[in-house]
């Protein structure tokens, strides 16, 4: 398969959809997730992810979305963790 081999850290919220095959999600952690057509996976910055195609013959076609963290008044992020804390007023 083929795949970016650098984890990349964003200080933002994303949306990875899977239109075509699929592909692997995997974080400095070592945690991976196996996502196929249909499937979506939605995670904050950090720790740090990289996207595979762990297929040696099938392309992949994935959408990312990312958006500015969400608001520090709403919810607060453990950056190390990838954790959402939900305020009280939630």
């Amino acid at each position: 398969g083929h795949g970016d081999p650098h984890f990349r850290t964003y200080e933002a919220d994303t949306l990875l959809y899977v239109l075509e095959g699929q592909v692997r999600l995997i974080s400095e952690k070592g945690e991976q997730v196996d996502l196929m057509m249909g499937d979506a996976a939605y995670y904050f910055g950090f720790p740090g992810r990289r996207i595979e195609n762990p297929s040696q013959d099938e392309s992949a076609l994935i959408l990312l979305v990312s958006t500015p963290p969400t608001s520090p008044r709403d919810d607060v992020v453990d950056a190390r963790r990838g954790v959402l804390i939900q305020t009280e007023d939630d």
